[in-house]
């Protein structure tokens, strides 16, 4: 048998972005292209060598490693219950919607993603944090995200990102919305006098005109708007 040694270098492993702890020796068939792991071999990083022993010494042998993780996650928002978007833009949401933070961690093309670390947000951030956003200095004045939670009513920015287990961290995303907690009121109107029989009860001629209308309330200074008014009439 044969002992086949590879030794490497820290240096060219960093200058080309692959991840030492996956070095592996492979077996290389010229004809094909194909490689296959050689059986049986060590990595020994404290003397940056790659060992195996060899059935025969003839062949075309080579070293392989994965690219590190240098890829952050990505980080979604997602809504369930009352939301609706203007046309100009501006998102609306109850004061019962909640909010979840979803997030996946794509890794480097060709290599093995390291996994999600943590999913984090702030409610309302100062302008300074904004403008710093999210970094190891930065990322204990967020909250770790566990559950879908809600808003208090009023204009909110909810700034929010991720960072995997090898300290990728996701550009900071923000998301303004206006949170509307007060219930439209409606009215019943006619054009003609009726005639009161109690607090909600009136009495009309057959010529009389009847239409409603819908006043949505300020919210903290916010209103979504009537979306529609529904009736039913009693035969």
């Amino acid at each position: 048998q044969a002992r086949f040694t590879l030794r490497y270098s820290t240096d060219t492993l960093a200058l080309r972005g692959l991840d030492e702890g996956s070095a592996v020796l492979v077996n290389l068939d010229p004809g094909s292209g194909a490689y296959s792991i050689l059986a049986g071999q060590a990595l020994d990083v404290s003397s940056k060598t790659l060992a195996v022993s060899l059935s025969r010494s003839l062949g075309f042998y080579g070293a392989f490693a994965r690219p590190k993780d240098r890829a952050p996650p990505v980080t979604s928002l997602e809504i369930s219950g009352g939301s609706f978007e203007s046309e100009d833009g501006v998102l609306f949401l109850s004061s019962s919607s909640r909010l979840a933070l979803v997030a996946t961690d794509p890794g480097t093309l060709g290599g093995r993603a390291s996994g999600l670390a943590k999913t984090l947000f702030f409610v309302d951030p100062a302008p300074e944090l904004l403008q710093t956003g999210l970094a190891p200095l930065t990322s204990s004045q967020f909250s770790v995200f566990t559950d879908s939670f809600t808003l208090a009513p009023g204009t909110r920015t909810l700034a929010y990102g991720s960072y995997d287990n090898v300290g990728n961290f996701e550009t900071l995303k923000t998301k303004t919305v206006f949170v509307d907690s007060a219930a439209p009121r409606s009215s019943l109107l006619f054009d003609d006098v009726p005639l009161p029989l109690g607090i909600t009860e009136y009495e009309i001629i057959l010529s009389t005109f009847v239409s409603l209308m819908a006043l949505d309330l300020l919210s903290d200074g916010n209103a979504s708007g009537a979306s529609a008014i529904e009736f039913s009439l009693d035969n």
